[in-house]
């Protein structure tokens, strides 16, 4: 007999918390890929891409579609194309309705990377990633609450 249920996260033993999409640019696909591993881990479809410019033509395909992703992860800087704050600044400037939580990902430490969040990124997530302050990110960004301030902690 089928089942409707999500199937249990096998690292948490619980059932994904959310139904999102989301589009992730890291220029290291191995740190691109752990990052959408663990996003699908809390019900996260993720599209991975290597730079801004994948982000923007991807993100108005999906616009074009009219099935926007929900959220989107971009790395602060990478070395081939834009980065996370030139490619930020492009969906508002060429201002794509409806622009989804953005979320700014770094090696950096969080206080250095705080007044990114004046910028208009909705939460930032310190690599290497733990699946806590990935939880923790999810819900500020699909739940709409103000971004959290994450454990003070030893980046790459």
């Amino acid at each position: 007999m089928a089942t409707n249920a999500s199937p249990k996260s096998p690292l948490t033993g619980t059932r994904p918390k959310f139904k999102a999409s989301a589009v992730v640019m890291d220029d290291q696909a191995m740190v691109g890929n752990i990052l959408g591993k663990l996003l699908s881990l809390f019900g996260v479809e993720a599209v991975l891409v290597e730079n801004g410019e994948a982000v923007l033509e991807l993100y108005k395909q999906s616009m074009d579609q009219g099935m926007p992703y929900d959220l989107i992860f971009l790395d602060l800087v990478v070395e081939r194309g834009m980065g996370g704050l030139e490619t930020f600044s492009e969906l508002k400037e060429n201002e794509i309705d409806n622009i989804p939580g953005v979320v700014l990902c770094s090696g950096q430490s969080y206080q250095d990377l705080e007044n990114h969040l004046e910028l208009g990124f909705c939460q930032l997530l310190i690599k290497p990633y733990c699946l806590d302050e990935i939880e923790a990110v999810l819900t500020c960004a699909l739940g709409g609450s103000k971004p959290t301030e994450q454990p003070e902690r030893e980046p790459w």
